[in-house]
């Protein structure tokens, strides 16, 4: 495969473990663009007398602001819940039961439009491929794609860089490439733009918090919206917006960042209500945690109970 240009052949991610009366618990985090494992421990660190004395997932929102920490943390609790009660963390938090295996969008870049069709050829039996778009031309790296996975869904990542003029002129080529999905095509701070769009293909909002509040106005200008627990800072706050945003009419995709399946598993419980998951992280890496998230030609297995939940 190509190397993106922001690829990165090594990742670091933090670890929380919890223990109560025997039993022990974990949660893993990446982090955001910006955070480090330095920083991450340093947020838990301060905590920590509140972790100690029984902190629950409902106090811990409000203690730390959305990020790796607070996302490891979280998992943490959601994991040290189920250890002790016997309840899948899945039936604790009122999800669906994890399908066996679950559809998660592959995500496919390259320097030019023509080697879009060598990569895509990896992943032609894949089920979803998300397209990276930035700085190629659009419609032919789709039809490179096209070539190579005549069956797949697509989702379109145009990196924020489209206005609404070339989402007119892209249109029709790409309702006949079958594009599903648009995510972000314009900056999240000139999105009022939308307002009013009517266009025949989906677009997604990939919101930076995770505050409900702006829900309202996002369904007036999009049709779903990302999750990603990262940004939601875990599960638990992550429930709440998917929650809010159905209220407001919105579909959903959720997400994770690169990461092993312990960092993924949170977001795995999502999927199956989610409309499109893009949850690939684990199939990145070089190795695993024992007992992992397993991957087949784009299917995405259930969290076993012996890595988490």
């Amino acid at each position: 495969m190509t190397a993106h240009p922001a690829a990165r052949t090594r990742i670091d991610s933090m670890l929380v473990t919890l223990s109560f009366h025997g039993r022990s618990a974990v949660g893993e985090a990446v982090g955001l663009p910006g955070e480090t494992v330095h920083t991450m421990r340093a947020a838990v660190e301060r905590i920590r007398a509140q972790v100690e004395g029984g902190l629950n997932r409902r106090s811990l929102l409000a203690l730390l602001p959305p990020g790796g920490a607070r996302n490891a943390l979280d998992a943490a609790l959601w994991d040290l819940e189920a250890k002790l009660s016997g309840v899948p963390a899945w039936q604790i938090a009122g999800l669906p039961e994890p399908t066996s295996a679950c559809a998660s969008a592959a995500t496919i870049w390259a320097p030019e439009s023509a080697a879009y069709e060598d990569i895509a050829r990896e992943y032609a039996h894949h089920p979803i491929l998300k397209i990276c778009l930035r700085d190629v031309d659009p419609i032919e790296a789709l039809r490179s794609v096209r070539r190579a996975a005549p069956q797949a869904k697509l989702i379109v990542d145009p990196g924020q860089g489209w206005y609404l003029s070339d989402m007119q002129r892209l249109r029709d080529p790409m309702i006949a490439l079958g594009v599903g999905l648009i995510e972000q095509p314009v900056p999240p701070a000139e999105d009022e733009r939308l307002v009013g769009f009517d266009y025949p293909i989906p677009i997604c909002a990939d919101p930076t918090t995770a505050d409900v509040s702006r829900l309202r106005l996002l369904a007036r200008r999009y049709q779903y919206v990302r999750v990603e627990l990262n940004r939601m800072g875990g599960l638990t706050a992550a429930i709440a917006y998917v929650r809010a945003a159905r209220r407001n009419g919105l579909k959903i995709v959720v997400a994770s960042r690169p990461g092993s399946s312990l960092a993924t598993a949170p977001a795995r419980l999502l999927a199956d209500s989610a409309t499109f998951a893009e949850l690939s992280g684990p199939t990145l890496l070089t190795s695993d945690w024992p007992n992992p998230i397993t991957y087949r030609d784009g299917m995405a297995s259930a969290v076993p109970a012996a890595l988490w939940g």
